[in-house]
């Protein structure tokens, strides 16, 4: 029976399996993904952040059907990616020449990625989600400040043109109060058509995460002059009896209105990692 509460216990069900590249590159951090319906994209990454392999799921309830690697350091650490019409955009932070910045392609491309940089940043862009036609949601700098994450949307000029670019408006920057939550967020979702802000984030024993909710058409409170939103749900996934890893890192929702998370996955009777897209069974929005 679905229900909606402030405090929710989240039960998972695995989908598709986003298993390491045996020799490619050693890219073992599932870091981000998106979904589009049944179609998800996931992001795999090295260590040391040098390469990073994108694996793609013709139905995320299945099985990944295509993997390929992207060139050296070009996404950084693989933090946070979304669709927005038929591309992707990846935010990147230290990425190539330690900087910060946007990439966007086609999806399924594969050819010259470097002269697809859209948006550069003084600030690491540590989550990023497509909020309306050509405009898009950045989280500013790398953590909360005092218990506060800050949010502006970048708008795509130039769309159709050989240079696109992104512009940051900061006129409508909005903050979500993280008061509640673990220090450590990462990887967001927006679901446009029901204002709905998903904030992911873990404790520092990687083995309890969480999913805080925020409307975005709601009510708020005022922080620097400029709109702060409280969490309507929080939802919990606390794993550390059974995982000696359990990292949700990142978010959509499928067609169906059901979360889908990108998980670090340990399970302390495996001996290895069986990171895999998953999802949520017991709340939809």
């Amino acid at each position: 029976m679905l229900f909606r509460s402030a405090n929710i216990k989240g039960k998972v069900k695995t989908l598709a399996m986003v298993k390491n590249v045996v020799n490619v590159k050693n890219c073992t951090n599932f870091g981000c993904m998106a979904i589009d319906g049944k179609k998800a994209w996931g992001l795999k990454t090295a260590s040391g952040n040098e390469y990073s392999v994108v694996h793609y799921c013709s139905d995320v309830n299945d099985k990944v059907s295509l993997r390929y690697t992207t060139p050296k350091g070009l996404l950084g650490h693989g933090n946070c990616m979304t669709c927005s019409n038929s591309n992707l955009l990846f935010g990147v932070s230290n990425g190539l020449n330690g900087e910060n910045y946007i990439v966007r392609v086609p999806r399924g491309f594969k050819g010259d990625w470097d002269r697809k940089v859209i948006f550069k940043s003084e600030k690491k862009i540590p989550a990023l989600a497509f909020y309306s036609n050509y405009h898009y949601l950045i989280r500013v700098g790398d953590s909360p400040e005092n218990q506060r994450a800050r949010f502006g949307i970048g708008v795509l000029e130039g769309q159709n043109t050989a240079n696109p670019t992104v512009k940051y408006d900061s006129s409508n920057e909005f903050y979500i109060n993280t008061k509640w939550t673990y220090k450590h967020v990462q990887d967001i979702h927006y679901e446009p058509s029901k204002g709905l802000l998903f904030q992911t984030m873990n404790d520092s024993t990687l083995t309890i995460s969480k999913i805080a909710v925020y409307d975005l058409n709601g009510s708020y409170t005022t922080y620097n002059g400029k709109k702060m939103f409280s969490p309507k749900d929080m939802i919990t996934f606390d794993m550390h009896n059974t995982h000696t890893k359990y990292e949700v890192e990142s978010l959509g929702l499928d067609e169906d209105g059901y979360i889908v998370m990108a998980c670090n996955i340990h399970l302390k009777t495996e001996s290895n990692e069986t990171d895999a897209f998953q999802r949520v069974t017991n709340v939809k929005y």
